[in-house]
């Protein structure tokens, strides 16, 4: 034989066998969306579960302490601002 003609049977051959497998498979179902309340259940304990988490990450003396400056902050600023207001003496001039 030729070895062209072995390739080209070959080829030929392994078509077919593709040809057989007509796209049957192992069907898995989604698992059904829950309806209303236990829906609605199911959120809300995500919901404190999620909380909870955030709750536990926050340090609460250094948000106290960063509102703190942040107070300071706005007094030093309206003071500069009041300042800017006021017209120029000729004393300070």
């Amino acid at each position: 034989q030729d070895p062209e003609e072995t390739a080209a049977t070959l080829v030929i051959m392994h078509s077919k066998v593709q040809s057989k497998d007509k796209g049957k498979g192992i069907l898995i179902e989604e698992p059904k969306p829950l309806k209303g309340q236990a829906q609605i259940d199911m959120d809300e304990a995500f919901a404190r579960q999620l909380e909870a988490e955030l709750n536990a990450n926050i340090n609460w003396n250094e948000v106290i302490e960063q509102v703190r400056r942040k107070e300071k902050q706005d007094n030093e600023v309206m003071r500069h601002q009041a300042l800017k207001r006021k017209p120029v003496t000729e004393a300070q001039a």
